[in-house]
């Protein structure tokens, strides 16, 4: 049974780390190295992600059903040691978009209201 709009909602909003995971995985299944790596070149170096974060994200977002580990062909790195690859699953491709919609309107509504600036109140 696909995900309801009320599954989607109860996942909202995504921690700004997550929707990098899930973006990352939108390209295809990848290692935690390779996750790393990714989100460094999309956020120019502003979001590091150490392999603690980053494993602890990868198994609350498995738990949530966002993302599953998957056996990709040749999965070893130079040391013999077996990789494990993560994918998105169609969750979390709908709560990924969700979300993009989300920021969105909250995008809009800014720009709506017009330029950000202090209005010298505290």
């Amino acid at each position: 049974m696909p995900p309801s709009e009320a599954d989607i909602a109860e996942l909202l909003p995504v921690h700004p780390r997550d929707f990098h995971i899930l973006l990352t995985l939108l390209d295809g299944e990848c290692h935690g190295y390779g996750i790393v790596k990714a989100i460094e070149r999309r956020t120019s170096n502003q979001l590091r992600l150490d392999p603690a974060n980053l494993y602890r994200a990868l198994q609350r977002l498995t738990l949530s059903g966002l993302v599953r580990d998957t056996d990709a062909p040749d999965a070893h790195d130079e040391d013999g040691r077996k990789r494990r690859y993560h994918g998105i699953t169609e969750l979390g491709r709908l709560t990924l978009e969700a979300e993009a919609e989300r920021m969105r309107g909250l995008a809009d509504a800014v720009q709506v209201r017009g330029p950000v600036a202090s209005s010298g109140k505290s």
